[in-house]
């Protein structure tokens, strides 16, 4: 059996039998594999390599082509995240990444790309996770540099019926967004006073979110938070717009929600306001 070595994040590692683990990873040039880690219930010899989050060089094995399990034969840390065992927040939002990754990257899919994405976010969670909102910033720019990469990117930078553009808005102002267009109206072009009418799934959004949309398209993940503007409620609005515009388009996110989401989303972000069209 040939042997292959890798760099590997843990995603998810589940008991098998008395002795043994399945462990799911993604890895930098061999995407996502799963591997049986044989007597690692009792023995030592992986260390702390098999625990989710974890970032090791792994040497595998597939036994044969047909197969998509491998045999993990040795493991060697190479990268842990204190901030993980100190917050919780900071736990859940790691948990969400790992396991939209499982939702959206099919076995084997080479994704050094995504893998690098995910190592710097992990990053950026230990070095961040004291900051203010460090978990919407973060979770959105993971969700737009996914897109991107996936080759489907939202156009925020007008509106989609009168196209005015984005810095002629003002700052107060309540956007319509449409996740399955990829786009948003303005307060002259919504219909807040029959958004059913639109019969497909709406959101609000605000003039930072959209200013924090292009911050997350220009910028590495690990610096968007020093570029962000805007409170919570400019975050989660941004969040909930990309996560749906996500699940239209990304494998995967049209199943069963995100476990680990509802340890992070705790209350609506806007309501319409409808005074302005009365």
């Amino acid at each position: 059996m040939k042997q292959t070595s890798d760099l590997a994040i843990v995603l998810k590692s589940v008991r098998y039998q008395d002795r043994h683990k399945i462990v799911t990873a993604l890895t930098q040039n061999n995407g996502l594999i799963s591997c049986i880690a044989q007597n690692s219930i009792q023995s030592r010899r992986f260390g702390g390599c098999l625990e989710a989050f974890s970032v090791g060089l792994w040497q595998f094995s597939q036994k044969n082509s047909n197969s998509n399990l491998f045999y993990l034969q040795e493991a060697s840390p190479k990268k842990s995240f204190n901030a993980l065992e100190q917050s919780f927040t900071a736990l859940s939002l790691a948990s969400f990444f790992n396991e939209l990754l499982l939702r959206v990257i099919a076995p084997g899919e080479s994704c050094p790309q995504v893998f690098q994405l995910h190592f710097n976010a992990l990053c950026s969670i230990d070095h961040h996770y004291k900051e203010t909102h460090f978990e919407w910033i973060l979770i959105n720019g993971f969700l737009t540099k996914l897109l991107q990469w996936y080759g489907y990117q939202p156009q925020l930078h007008a509106c989609i019926s009168c196209n005015i553009p984005t810095e002629k808005i003002p700052q107060n102002s309540q956007l319509l967004g449409l996740a399955p267009k990829g786009g948003w109206l303005c307060e002259d072009c919504s219909p807040f006073e029959n958004k059913s009418s639109l019969g497909e799934s709406i959101g609000y959004l605000t003039k930072n979110a959209l200013s924090n949309f292009n911050v997350n398209l220009n910028f590495p993940i690990k610096k968007v938070s020093q570029n962000i503007c805007g409170t919570k409620k400019d975050h989660q609005a941004l969040y909930e717009y990309l996560f749906d515009f996500a699940q239209y388009h990304l494998p995967g996110l049209d199943q069963s929600p995100l476990k680990s989401a509802r340890f992070l989303v705790q209350e609506p972000t806007l309501q319409p306001q409808v005074s302005h069209h009365q």
